[in-house]
């Protein structure tokens, strides 16, 4: 992660057109013309283009009508005034995307001009792609353990519909793939999901990739549910051939902040004894262990979830909690926070240098909490990654986050369940 301060965040029209509301308190809704703007500022959404024809970087720019920088509303720019250059002399449009092998390894230098008023010059690094095909592609198999008490099924609504957990499931799937976006570092972890089809008996799944737990009484909510996984083994699938998910509806709110209480602190902790170290990902507390003797707790293995996050993603503002179900899935797989909501804080490293870092602040503009990022060295984005706090889109994983996640997967004891089919045939 490169570490940047924050500026400000805008609406989303920004990256739309010119810009729109921003850190600036007076946005000019007066007429304008090209002839009125006195500055363009160009604010691209990173600083790294991955060139397989799909990256894509936008340089957001920012007209200007008076001395005093206050932007002119987008609505009031047409897009035709703006001209893009590179300071080799090629025009180019507002966003940019390249699959020429050529420019790998180069660096770009963008402005834009209106009339004769030319922004400041910006720059980006053109890298190659990634070698996916170095990477084969492993396939966990997904059971979900829906637990609910049949007061809840009765009376609140009835079991959890099995569309919301093929909904997540495709999700999973599609972000993984890298399918839902254009990140400019955006990659396809060659990672995928598909439900278990039999149980740890060998026999079918009524519901593939779903395990329905229904409880007379109260869930014993102790101890993070580690003691209710454990007492009841119809839940506690092995972790070498399943990748457990134990979804819980909490309708006793014995969590006050169920997913920075229990879903976060799923994450890698060990490796086997033996295990080559030299490439281990930096940030995770990696204790080893004798294989054969580890005896885990389940969110050492397994992801514990609030049934609210098989919702519509929850926009919680000035707290860290409820975020979308792929940051926790990143966190499972060992990736850390690209972001703090600590005012005054040092932006945490999360040890991926293609990812952008942010912070907020009361003295910026809606304090960096909508979807739309800036940093005090221009850099304006969507902001889509998984590990991104609970306004963004949780959309895109970089390059450097691929390779530290299929590290976890290959060599941490409760990822490896993609080395087993039995969850697919039934037999060992």
């Amino acid at each position: 992660m490169r570490f940047y301060l924050n500026i400000s965040t805008i609406i989303i029209s920004c990256l739309l057109f010119a810009c729109s509301a921003s850190e600036y308190e007076y946005p000019d809704n007066n007429n304008v013309s090209p002839e009125s703007i006195v500055d363009i500022q160009l604010k691209p959404n990173h600083f790294e283009l991955v060139a397989d024809g799909k990256a894509e970087i936008d340089f957001n720019p920012v007209l200007f009508k008076t001395e005093e920088k206050i932007p002119v509303l987008d609505d009031r720019i047409d897009p035709s005034w703006i001209k893009y250059k590179t300071v080799t002399g090629e025009e180019i449009s507002r966003t940019f995307s390249t699959s020429d092998p050529s420019f790998v390894g180069s660096t770009i230098e963008v402005f834009a001009s209106v009339n004769n008023v030319v922004s400041d010059t910006i720059s980006f690094t053109v890298k190659a792609p990634l070698e996916t095909s170095l990477y084969n592609e492993i396939t966990f198999p997904v059971v979900f353990h829906i637990t609910q008490t049949k007061d809840e099924v009765l009376n609140y609504g009835g079991e959890i519909p099995v569309g919301k957990i093929d909904k997540l499931l495709k999700r999973m799937n599609d972000v993984c793939s890298g399918e839902l976006s254009n990140s400019p570092v955006g990659t396809d972890t060659k990672i995928r999901f598909k439900p278990a089809l039999y149980n740890p008996d060998g026999e079918d799944l009524r519901e593939p990739g779903i395990n329905r737990f229904i409880v007379d009484g109260q869930v014993n909510s102790d101890n993070m549910y580690k003691d209710f996984i454990r007492e009841n083994s119809n839940i506690n699938w092995p972790y070498d051939k399943y990748l457990n998910i134990w979804i819980f509806t909490d309708s006793q709110r014995a969590y006050s902040d169920f997913s920075f209480e229990v879903t976060e602190l799923c994450k890698p902790n060990a490796v086997f004894t033996g295990t080559d170290l030299s490439n281990k990902p930096q940030g995770l507390n990696l204790v080893e262990v004798n294989e054969g003797n580890w005896n885990p707790v389940p969110q050492d293995y397994g992801i514990k979830i609030k049934s609210n996050l098989l919702n519509s993603q929850k926009l919680i503002f000035n707290r860290e909690s409820d975020n979308d179900f792929m940051h926790y899935l990143g966190n499972y797989f060992g990736l850390l926070k690209t972001h703090t909501h600590r005012t005054n804080a040092t932006i945490p490293d999360d040890y991926c240098d293609d990812t952008i870092g942010y912070l907020p602040g009361e003295e910026f503009y809606k304090e960096n909490r909508t979807t739309i990022k800036e940093t005090a060295s221009g850099y304006r984005f969507v902001s889509e990654n998984i590990m991104d706090d609970q306004t963004g889109l949780h959309k895109s994983i970089s390059e450097d986050q691929m390779i530290r996640i299929r590290w976890v997967a290959e060599n941490c004891p409760g990822r490896s369940a993609w080395k087993s089919d039995f969850a697919f045939t039934g037999e060992d």
